[in-house]
């Protein structure tokens, strides 16, 4: 039999629920028999999934070690642990103890609360829940409630130990190479890794690193090891993804309230939405309204696009305006302000169908006439979607510029799709 040894060697995966509870039929004291694997395929496991987390039980975690190994790991890697403390579990109590080692964030079930431990009784709140079909009910509101409400709480967990394929390294490097994707880094040492568009700020995909770094720029992150061993340089460490979390709690119809953070010639108003993220007020959906930072104002949410990190409003009303509005109206600007496979965000102003093509009108950041993104050039997603008229009027996309032509005052762009943005 392997020993275990309850050392730090896994990370927590972003969205991971770990579920710490009884196997199979179990008989009650009342003498009825509940089935846990039943309760957790068909309840638990459904409602961590509408709450955007993907739930694991240890005999879904497969590894070399005796089955406390699995465990083990599975504890270590979860985002939040689920315990059921029903009839006093040895296993589940063991469980529970990992997860305090750890430092872990836990929700808790029962259906009786004396089968909590007594020195924590008091000071945990649990969920109580029956094979009642309202018990049952009531259970799964509270569930996702609280998984929602506990992953706002700051995450303060043991730390790892070194390890050859895993862990976070914090470390200040130097930008050696810079493509419109991504940046090469370099740390004392000759040590090197890659900053992706991905890994720099959550409330969006940097559309061109160019803009951002050059060679001998300065950064301060941390080298980010997976479990596979790849390795990369992210400005995020440490900081949970919104997203999910978003995307849960943010569905299209919601009503917000929130504060004007800026504005942007072209394109519209941002709005604070919640976990540091804004949302975008378009300019095609102010009707002419204009709004200035500061502004506090009630939107509808339309869209929570988490993969392309943005956020659609459309504006209810001005609550309290901040000061002199700051005209959203969009300033003329020379064809010199624009270069060849220079890489910008636009809004869609016009959609045209043309048998099996068409084309788009799109609004470039400071320039007062549209570009064109003929359907020849755009990626087959893009193109689907023209087809299957699902392009919206007010839709925000990455672009590069493709062509230039001074004589008729035209940019030509193509759109840029999620894997090359």
């Amino acid at each position: 039999m392997s020993e275990l040894h309850l050392l730090r060697d896994e990370r927590p995966i972003e969205g991971r629920l770990f579920f710490a509870t009884p196997w199979g039929k179990k008989e009650l004291p009342d003498g009825s028999v509940f089935d846990f694997n039943a309760f957790y395929e068909n309840e638990l496991k459904a409602t961590a999934e509408a709450a955007g987390f993907t739930p694991v039980r240890a005999d879904n975690i497969y590894g070399p070690q005796s089955v406390m190994g699995p465990i083990w790991r599975g504890i270590q890697q979860a985002e939040i642990v689920a315990i059921d403390f029903t009839l006093r579990n040895p296993n589940v109590a063991m469980e529970y103890m990992m997860a305090m080692l750890i430092g872990k964030r836990c929700v808790y079930l029962t259906q009786d609360p004396d089968d909590i431990p007594t020195d924590v009784r008091g000071r945990l709140r649990y969920i109580r829940y029956s094979d009642r079909y309202q018990d049952v009910s009531r259970m799964r509101e509270e569930l996702r409630n609280q998984l929602i409400a506990i992953r706002s709480e700051p995450a303060v967990e043991m730390a790892l130990v070194p390890m050859a394929a895993g862990g976070t390294d914090p470390v200040p490097a130097t930008v050696i190479t810079v493509t419109s994707e991504f940046a090469v880094i370099e740390a004392s040492g000759g040590r090197r890794g890659v900053l992706g568009n991905a890994d720099v700020d959550y409330n969006r995909i940097v559309p061109d690193m160019t803009r951002l770094y050059s060679i001998g720029t300065r950064v301060t992150g941390a080298f980010d090891v997976d479990t596979g061993g790849g390795m990369k340089y992210t400005l995020l460490a440490g900081t949970p993804n919104p997203w999910p979390r978003l995307r849960t709690e943010f569905p299209s119809g919601t009503t917000i309230s929130g504060t004007v953070r800026r504005t942007r010639d072209g394109i519209g108003a941002f709005v604070e939405v919640g976990y540091g993220i804004d949302g975008l007020i378009h300019t095609s959906a102010l009707a002419g309204r204009t709004l200035s930072a500061g502004d506090q104002v009630v939107a509808s949410v339309i869209r929570v696009d988490a993969d392309r990190r943005r956020i659609s409003l459309a504006l209810d009303r001005v609550v309290n305006a901040a000061g002199p509005p700051t005209p959203l109206a969009v300033p003329a600007a020379d064809l010199g302000a624009f270069r060849l496979g220079q890489r910008l965000e636009a809004e869609v102003v016009k959609v045209v169908r043309q048998g099996d093509g068409g084309y788009l009108l799109v609004q470039l950041p400071d320039r007062r006439k549209p570009a064109m993104l003929h359907s020849s050039a755009m990626s087959p997603e893009l193109r689907e979607g023209l087809t299957d008229d699902d392009i919206e009027v007010g839709e925000i996309i990455d672009v590069e510029v493709l062509r230039i032509d001074t004589v008729r005052d035209r940019i030509t762009v193509r759109d840029l799709p999620e894997t090359a943005s």
